[in-house]
């Protein structure tokens, strides 16, 4: 097992130059760093995600285990580019976070300690989309390798079928589950907020939240969380 993780760390840290240019080919930032045991991940912080960004230091940091236990390790570029997007796209730094965290606040009432989450959502689906239709990677992909992770989730549903219309792909591809005519719609207007307000996020943000806080507001009601 050490040596797949290693393996998969030198593979990675060879495309890092290409997940900086999938932005700009000026994009800078120092290389990843890497957790290949649980005590690594904790000492970094990275709990609950393979992946992520820290937007007090602009420091990406890795999973090497998670990645390889979730078969992504076919994925450098889509998942490296991701955590970059959130540097130099949305939400950028810790002042305009705040003003999203705000946005989204107001868009959830009786839901505020969801803002994080929805928050996130929000940030990954318009890095996504940007780096899926701009840069052309397989951030399909991706999802199609982590499907089910959400089962059962109205919210997961409606936000995998989003990526669906986003991409023209085939009604379940990402969602897994046959949606109803409700959730089919609300993907529709969510794929279109995303377009609309991809130069603008910050404005899009609290109709974002809206249009999941119904969904929010089930799950409750299901006994389901979504991740």
């Amino acid at each position: 097992m050490t040596d797949a993780l290693e393996e998969l760390r030198v593979a990675w840290d060879a495309r890092w130059g290409e997940a900086l240019a999938a932005w700009s080919k000026l994009t800078r930032l120092a290389p990843p760093h890497w957790c290949l045991t649980p005590e690594d991940e904790a000492r970094e912080g990275l709990t609950e995600t393979f992946a992520q960004i820290r937007l007090d230091d602009h420091i990406v940091v890795l999973s090497a285990r998670q990645l390889h236990q979730q078969h992504l390790g076919a994925f450098p570029l889509e998942i490296m580019a991701h955590e970059i997007g959130h540097h130099v796209f949305c939400p950028g730094d810790l002042t305009d976070y705040g003003r999203l965290m705000a946005r989204i606040r107001r868009g959830l009432p009786g839901k505020v300690d969801h803002a994080p989450r929805v928050a996130n959502l929000y940030e990954d689906l318009l890095i996504n989309d940007r780096l899926q239709r701009s840069a052309g990677l397989d951030l399909a992909g991706v999802w199609r390798t982590l499907a089910g992770g959400g089962a059962g989730s109205k919210l997961w549903a409606l936000y995998m079928s989003i990526y669906e219309h986003l991409w023209s792909l085939p009604r379940g591809e990402l969602s897994r589950v046959r949606t109803d005519e409700r959730t089919d719609l609300d993907a529709v207007l969510g794929a279109r907020l995303a377009r609309v307000y991809a130069k603008d996020w910050l404005r899009g943000a609290g109709r974002f939240a809206a249009l999941v806080l119904p969904y929010l507001e089930e799950e409750k009601e299901d006994g389901v969380l979504a991740p």
